[in-house]
């Protein structure tokens, strides 16, 4: 009887062994990301996070911090940002520092990852994109002692304008101004607060932005100061 009881114990021994091999490696286990293990031992392909404040989905923004994660955690990975395939010879090694998006209208991230007595990952590719500011309107007003008066509508997350102003046909280098958002207007002037009356510019409004791309450019050409 006791010979018969340790067999016992010895076979629920090693079936509790096998349940928690089966459950590193086998389909029945779950990893920290929460995705079901592959069953031949392959390293999960990369995951991409962009978690900063003020992302969605692939739409980022300049500086984001995008994080790439596998099981085993362990895992060595390898990335590119210039839509190569990676390896262990191509591409940067990922860190915790996270990757930093450029300011690039487009990237499209691809990685994958290395464990030593593990299949090698697929490789995972996801695009990031960063939007541009919208083009801000620009309304051209002749002022008192002929100022140009510009006014404009506030373009969803720019922090700056750049005006853009020359006179017109003279060939001299246009001069430029920026000016803070929340202001919407600035003038055009002189040295002595006034210009000829008759002179003609070529006047253009650009919204820039820390953290998406500039605007488009908007530009009012020949405008004729009138007093």
């Amino acid at each position: 009887m006791k010979k018969s009881l340790s067999a016992i114990l010895a076979l629920a021994a090693a079936v509790a062994v096998m349940s928690c091999e089966k459950d590193v490696t086998g389909t029945g286990g779950h990893n920290k990301l929460g995705a079901v293990r592959n069953d031949n031992g392959q390293v999960e392909t990369p995951i991409f996070d962009a978690n900063d404040v003020g992302c969605s989905g692939d739409q980022v923004f300049v500086g984001a911090n995008i994080g790439i994660r596998t099981y085993p955690e362990d895992s060595e990975i390898y990335f590119t940002d210039d839509g190569s395939t990676p390896s262990k010879t191509n591409g940067k090694k990922y860190t915790d520092s996270m990757y930093q998006m450029p300011a690039k209208a487009s990237v499209t991230l691809k990685a994958i990852a290395y464990h030593d007595g593990w299949t090698t990952s697929e490789v995972a590719s996801r695009t990031f994109n960063i939007p541009k500011c919208p083009t801000p309107d620009l309304i051209v007003y002749s002022w008192w002692n002929n100022r140009i008066l510009l006014n404009w509508h506030e373009s969803e997350n720019a922090s700056e304008y750049i005006i853009t102003y020359v006179k017109k046909d003279s060939g001299e280098t246009p001069a430029t101004k920026r000016v803070g958002r929340l202001i919407g207007y600035t003038y055009i002037d002189d040295e002595d607060g006034n210009l000829p009356k008759g002179t003609m510019y070529d006047i253009s409004i650009q919204a820039d932005s820390d953290y998406w791309l500039p605007s488009d450019v908007h530009t009012t050409i020949g405008y004729t100061t009138k007093y």
